[in-house]
């Protein structure tokens, strides 16, 4: 993962916002951001951008003192995928390839993401995943990898998306 220019103003984007959700005053908004733009001056060439949200988000908790500024978000994207979950299974019961099937789902549950987006269409994704071809379609050797091993380690980053994971983690253990 590589952070490109056209990421930094997604960055500076996703400052405002966490000081917005954390309950900043405007003046801790504005010292936020410009932080933020020293950051990006001083971020190296070989930064990724987990790395320049780690920043972002530190200085967002230390300003405002909020533990985590995405917790009501966190809490109702869980509840809107949580809704969503019992057509998810049901799409994989029903699936011609339910393996497949589970990946488009997982890979579907990555829009869901505050710290990206303000918003996104889980409806929209869930449908678009399903139908369009897997830019890169590495199932066979998936498949591959499952048939030899006892355990998965399956790392989530994102409260709501693991529920979307859910249905690729059955599927994957058999």
């Amino acid at each position: 993962m590589k952070t490109y220019l056209d990421c930094y103003p997604c960055f500076l984007s996703q400052a405002l916002s966490a000081a917005r959700r954390a309950g900043a005053s405007d003046d801790q908004q504005r010292r936020i951001v410009l932080n933020t733009m020293q950051e990006l001056t001083a971020l190296p060439a070989d930064a990724t951008p987990p790395q320049m949200a780690f920043r972002i988000q530190r200085q967002v908790r230390q300003q405002t003192n909020s533990i985590d500024p995405y917790r009501q978000a966190k809490d109702e994207s869980t509840q809107q995928a949580l809704a969503f979950y019992p057509r998810l299974t049901e799409k994989g019961k029903v699936a011609s390839d339910p393996l497949e099937t589970a990946l488009r789902i997982a890979i579907a549950g990555n829009i869901i993401d505050c710290g990206v987006a303000e918003s996104y269409d889980l409806e929209a994704t869930l449908e678009r995943v399903l139908t369009q071809p897997i830019s890169i379609n590495d199932i066979a050797s998936l498949r591959r990898s499952l048939s030899k091993t006892d355990s998965i380690l399956y790392l989530a980053d994102n409260a709501g998306e693991t529920v979307f994971d859910r249905v690729l983690k059955r599927e994957a253990a058999g």
